[in-house]
């Protein structure tokens, strides 16, 4: 029998996140090979954060939805470059709204993952996309690539 803690890092390991570029939306999806990347949009480190379904636990829409605007407001405070993110599973199931960082230490991501109860945050660097635990200990580095939706919707048209 799988442990619900391994249960739920394999689901972050395949999770997809759709990020709404300026440009359009691009998909960020991992890749078991750590070292494994393509052109990395950004200066330096960015995380990507969700307020959804805290300590694992399906939530109802409206309480979900309630905290991401929360998330969305914070964002708003911190004075750094933010952009809407869709994690979900590669086949576009289980959507959560979340919000990719950039200009925000490792520390302040994973304390914001804390504040709204998620079990692990993404840190998206050039070298590699880490599984960084918030609630839950440990940590888990993959691979990536950026691509096109492939039939996805975008972030915002839901």
């Amino acid at each position: 029998m799988v442990a619900v803690e391994d249960q739920l890092w394999d689901g972050f390991a395949r999770a997809v996140v759709r990020i709404g570029f300026a440009e359009g939306t691009r998909v960020l999806r991992p890749r078991n090979e750590p070292g494994a990347v393509d052109e990395f949009p950004f200066a330096d480190a960015v995380h990507i954060v969700s307020a959804c379904n805290p300590s694992g636990a399906s939530a109802d829409d409206a309480s979900n939805a309630a905290a991401s605007a929360a998330l969305a407001e914070l964002a708003a405070k911190l004075g750094v470059l933010t952009l809407s993110t869709i994690g979900s599973g590669s086949d576009g199931s289980i959507p959560e709204p979340g919000v990719l960082f950039e200009g925000i230490s490792r520390e302040d991501a994973v304390a914001l993952g804390v504040r709204f109860g998620q079990s692990a945050i993404y840190e998206w660097r050039r070298d590699a996309l880490e599984i960084i635990g918030a609630l839950d200990p440990g940590s888990l580095l993959l691979g990536w690539r950026l691509t096109d939706l492939d039939g996805l919707e975008a972030v915002g048209d839901s």
